[in-house]
């Protein structure tokens, strides 16, 4: 017999499934070997309908397609015609007797609800032949497409897997039945997952978690405001070498513009195209530090609004509003006239030299120098903003908690014994039409307690403080404490929406 068998120590054949309705229901399948030497031996037996599923000699001919499932009956691992299995011979020499099997790998879970015999070879070694599906993660374990995660058991989760949308996953604590997890499967989509399942979770929380009273903080954060006015100081002749200076710094006014706020003007932005001259100073053959302190003493002035004419010594322009926040700057031709070393370190000097002489100018260390932002006459650098936010902590106690949650569009508590119902034949599950037409109309809303607790509040309270106008009137629909006849009805009118939830029901 060895000559029907191309390999005397293989175990495992494969198989087409072509009949999946056993007579017995115990989870067989009729299935044709890929293996056609084997499948001719078993065709001599000629096998008619009258004899198919036949497993008892007594009866007739055995039919030798009929392979049994390899896991116990308490587990159901359904196959669909036209899909592959894998078959295990308990003698291969007696290839069409005591056959069982356990179903083919799937090429993906989204070929769940059905993939074709070729199609599932493709994790096997003649996979290269066959175009590969589409891979739900990438080599790092990443979700290629994020709305696809939760919708398959992660690795370290069980899971019993159904056809379509419906699971079992069993994590460590926790214990979660769904249906609709996702509308669409398919080996050319990612899924998608549907946040309108239905769901039964059982989770077991080792610790509890108390909520503490939300604690007030802050934080300060980078803000971005518009320059209202520049000062940019000009040094016409850095590259001489007697120390005397000719130069100038200008105030210019700026315009509202993206181009030219704290964040987007930078020591070389170049303004001239947006910028106004408002008012100028001139210094002429000074020396090193004399030119400096005109340029400070200018800086100044702008910050405490006492700008005045050096020659007259009258008051120059009024800077009392809107003067804050200003930039001071070298000028972008000062700046591109830097050339040699002469020119570099009288450069570097003034840059260093330069600054708005705050509150702190006691302390080097927070000076602007050449370049800096005048926040208000006693502040300088980059203005920040304060963003308040609450914190809600939690705290974690040792005592384990548990929690049943129930999640679906429309929620049904149905008792046996509470309201009689005709849901007979019901017992492999409950259609939509029977829902419709049975269910529904038998069925009462849920009330939401706290809701009603606040209308039964407000009539009491109009109770208590409701007057009459005289013995035998009706009472004056204001009570004494505001409450109002009005308020009541409108709630009243409001219950159906407001009290009672119509999407969870019970009979």
């Amino acid at each position: 017999m060895p000559d029907i068998v191309k390999n005397e120590y293989r175990i495992i054949f494969p198989a087409l499934v072509v009949d999946v309705q056993d007579p017995l229901d115990l989870g067989r399948v009729r299935a044709e070997p890929e293996d056609k030497s084997i499948l001719a031996v078993i065709e001599a037996y000629g096998i008619d309908g009258k004899y198919k599923w036949n497993t008892d000699p007594r009866k007739g001919p055995i039919d030798p397609l009929v392979v049994r499932p390899l896991v116990p009956l308490f587990l159901s691992l359904p196959m669909i015609e036209g899909e592959r299995i894998n078959i295990f011979y308990q003698n291969s020499l007696y290839p069409w007797q005591d056959a069982y099997y356990v179903p083919g790998q799937y090429s993906s879970p989204m070929a769940i609800p059905f993939e074709n015999f070729q199609a599932m070879k493709q994790q096997t070694g003649e996979g290269p032949q066959i175009l590969p599906t589409l891979e739900l993660k990438n080599s790092e374990g990443e979700y290629n497409n994020p709305q696809s995660e939760g919708i398959f058991p992660q690795p370290e989760d069980y899971g019993i897997i159904g056809r379509g949308s419906a699971d079992v996953i069993v994590k460590a604590e926790e214990v979660l039945v769904r249906a609709g997890k996702t509308q669409n499967l398919s080996v050319h989509d990612y899924p998608i997952g549907y946040t309108r399942r239905s769901f039964l979770q059982l989770t077991n929380f080792k610790e509890t978690l108390i909520k503490q009273p939300p604690r007030k903080t802050f934080r300060l954060e980078d803000d971005e405001l518009f320059v209202r006015y520049l000062v940019e100081w000009d040094i016409q002749n850095l590259d001489n070498l007697l120390g005397r200076f000719t130069g100038s710094v200008n105030l210019y006014k700026l315009p509202l513009s993206r181009s030219a706020t704290t964040e987007t003007i930078v020591f070389d932005s170049d303004l001239s195209s947006i910028s106004q001259i408002y008012y100028t100073q001139q210094f002429k053959n000074e020396s090193f530090d004399d030119a400096v302190e005109i340029i400070n003493n200018f800086i100044s002035d702008v910050a405490w609004n006492n700008l005045t004419i050096a020659d007259t010594g009258e008051s120059g322009p009024d800077l009392s509003e809107n003067r804050f926040p200003f930039i001071f700057k070298p000028n972008i031709t000062t700046i591109n006239s830097v050339d040699g070393n002469v020119s570099e370190n009288n450069f570097d000097r003034f840059y260093n030299n330069i600054s708005f002489l705050d509150v702190d100018y006691n302390n080097p260390t927070n000076q602007d120098n050449g370049f800096g932002i005048v926040l208000s006459e006693n502040a300088t650098g980059k203005p920040t903003k304060t963003v308040f936010s609450e914190i809600q902590e939690t705290e974690n106690t040792t005592n384990p908690v548990t929690y049943g949650i129930l999640g679906a569009d429309n929620v049904l508590l149905l008792s046996h014994l509470a309201k009689e119902l005709d849901i007979e034949n019901t017992i492999y599950g409950i259609n939509q039409s029977q829902i419709l037409d049975n269910i529904l109309p038998n069925t009462s809303s849920m009330v939401r307690g706290e809701e009603l607790i606040s209308l039964l509040n407000l009539v009491i309270k109009f109770m208590i403080s409701h007057v009459h106008s005289y013995h035998g009137l009706a009472a004056v629909p204001v009570g004494t404490d505001g409450t109002t006849v009005q308020q009541i009805l409108f709630e009243l009118n409001n219950a159906n929406q407001t009290i009672l939830n119509q999407n969870i029901r019970m009979n």
